[in-house]
């Protein structure tokens, strides 16, 4: 089943919640993201720019598109967060989502991250 993260037959309320509702990320994307945001956003000022996405990204390649979308390569984290909502709209499954986000970036699901609070989405 395409929403399920084994591939089998169950998938979970709170998956078939967020597939409907597209509003929110589950929580095991929300936390990586979160651990990606804090990289990104080392200083905590509600915004990244192009030299700190440089430095954590991990497929240079991926700037190209990155700049196209924010041609002043400037994020904020509300547009992070929503580019973030339309990637888990065409990945809706965590598996391939993670996998995709851990081969763009040096950012790893398993990985220890100082993430506080006011980071966390």
């Amino acid at each position: 089943m395409y929403f399920s993260d084994d591939g089998g037959e169950r998938v979970t309320i709170e998956k078939f919640v967020c597939a409907l509702a597209l509003d929110k990320l589950s929580p095991r994307v929300s936390a990586l993201y979160a651990k990606l945001w804090a990289k990104l956003d080392p200083t905590d000022c509600g915004h990244t720019d192009a030299n700190c996405i440089d430095a954590v990204l991990k497929n240079k390649s991926f700037m190209d598109k990155i700049l196209q979308r924010w041609s002043s390569g400037v994020i904020t984290k509300d547009e992070w967060y929503q580019a973030g909502l339309e990637g888990a709209m065409m990945h809706p499954n965590d598996n391939n989502f993670i996998k995709m986000i851990e081969s763009f970036w040096e950012i790893c699901e398993n990985e220890e991250a100082a993430v506080n609070e006011k980071q966390a989405m």
